[in-house]
């Protein structure tokens, strides 16, 4: 029996979702002459037989009201031809009112549909309601619910009852407690209808105890975090490549503008605290020294729109302690590199949930520049744990997986 499953964005109107919308449709339509999915091109994950793209059903939460079409529209990333084409299934997507905590930071600023309830129980009683609807709706296997919204401000979990105990997250859910972020709420429904969960922000959602321990005892999967599309992305190709060269990195100086929603959200210092985290813990791992200067500036510069462009000064010695350096330019549209990673992660995470697999999906470390429970960042060791995983637990002599 062919399955079906259903994938709901957090921040379904943001530039990286309709941009995985617009072209998972696009590539329905036959409006693609080469796939860029990675699990479509790799001889190892493509011999696992993924669901296919149009057996997949979108949908969402936003705090912003309008239609999908109309977001992709004025987010200018995704070709006008391409919508128009596409203009009606875009128009189809259901969007719903997304949760905002009220807690006065910049996201909530921006507050137009939110659900209308009086406390955090109250919230997630909506979205668990919204996940078991949509599920019956389009009569699906399961739905995985994907976090794509902005930056949330920067939290300590040391310390925090309401994060230690699923008995206590519950009962901050019944107090209202304001320690409770939206992206938690969200993490906190997927979990309870057993739905796979995939962080792609840097946000702590589900990786404080409470829901780590609630999700093992539920048996559900989950993945994160912090998307790895751009900088991050050549940084833990290239600090490799001098290790193992043995050339002593001094210096690393990177600097980002940008000019979305992501980049306006990113100008709050609280909120930039938190992405800055994510960036900024690759190299020292890698190189298995600290002694160098890393520094990493993000700046909202709204000409710039999705179009994010990245500067990197590295500095390094090599024989007879010789300085040298090397300098790159990165420019490239944010979303435009997200969305296919998002719908690798949607099949990928559909397929080892269906076989069984429970608790962090380690072996998806590649997809992320903070990824849950793996410590090494080095791009080609987590490639390697992906397509070694997939070899030896599911393939038997190269042949494809039924």
């Amino acid at each position: 029996m062919k399955k079906k499953i259903g994938a709901l964005f957090v921040g379904a109107l943001g530039s990286i979702s309709t941009t995985v919308i617009a072209g998972a449709f696009a590539k329905k339509l036959g409006l693609m002459e080469e796939s860029y999915l990675t699990t479509d091109n790799d001889q190892t994950l493509k011999a696992l037989n993924l669901v296919p793209i149009e057996d997949i059903v979108f949908g969402g939460w936003d705090i912003v009201k309008k239609d999908l079409y109309t977001a992709a529209l004025e987010h200018k990333v995704v070709k006008e031809k391409i919508l128009e084409a596409t203009k009606n299934k875009l128009q189809e997507v259901v969007v719903l009112a997304g949760a905002a905590t009220n807690d006065g930071g910049i996201i909530d600023s921006f507050r137009e549909n939110a659900i209308e309830a009086p406390s955090r129980r109250a919230i997630t009683t909506a979205l668990i309601n919204d996940i078991e609807k949509f599920k019956s709706r389009h009569g699906l296997d399961h739905v995985i619910v994907v976090n794509l919204s902005s930056t949330d401000k920067f939290i300590q979990v040391q310390g925090v009852p309401e994060y230690q105990s699923i008995e206590n997250f519950e009962s901050g859910l019944d107090q209202d407690s304001s320690r409770i972020t939206f992206g938690m709420l969200y993490a906190y429904a997927a979990i309870m209808t057993k739905s796979p969960y995939v962080n792609f922000t840097p946000s702590v959602t589900v990786d404080i105890p409470a829901l780590m321990d609630l999700m093992n005892q539920k048996g559900v999967v989950v993945a994160g975090k912090d998307g790895k599309t751009g900088q991050t992305l050549y940084k833990t190709v290239i600090a490799p490549m001098l290790k193992a060269r043995s050339l002593k990195l001094t210096g690393w100086y990177s600097v980002n503008i940008l000019g979305n929603k992501d980049g306006e959200v990113l100008n709050s210092p609280e909120n930039l605290k938190t992405k800055i985290e994510t960036k900024t813990g690759v190299l020292s791992e890698i190189m298995g020294y600290d002694n160098f200067d890393h520094q990493v500036k993000i700046n909202y510069y709204k000409p710039r729109g999705d179009a994010k462009e990245a500067w990197d000064n590295i500095d390094f010695c090599g024989w007879l302690g010789e300085e040298m350096s090397m300098k790159i330019n990165w420019v490239g549209k944010d979303s435009i590199l997200a969305a296919p990673l998002i719908l690798d992660l949607i099949r990928l995470t559909d397929f080892f949930y269906q076989k069984g697999e429970k608790g962090v999906l380690t072996q998806l470390a590649c997809y992320f520049k903070s990824p849950y429970n793996f410590t090494n960042h080095d791009f080609f060791v987590q490639w390697g744990t992906l397509t070694d995983h997939v070899s030896q637990q599911y393939l038997q002599q190269g042949s494809a997986y039924v």
